[in-house]
């Protein structure tokens, strides 16, 4: 988990708030594909898929 930074948790944090990786790209200024993929490595890091994906993020 060293490799844990702040953009990690911004990143998850703007998904679980506004529970749109669409929207959380747009209000975090990012592509849609590099929020997915940060928290995708964050994931495998951890050892646990923190979102459930499918056509809506529900909580798991």
């Amino acid at each position: 988990m060293s490799d844990l930074d702040l953009r990690d948790l911004a990143a998850f944090v703007a998904v679980a708030r506004t529970l749109n990786f669409r929207r959380a790209a747009v209000e975090s200024r990012v592509s849609v594909s590099s929020l997915s993929q940060r928290l995708r490595d964050m994931e495998e890091r951890l050892g646990a898929r923190l979102l459930h994906r499918t056509t809506r993020v529900a909580w798991r």
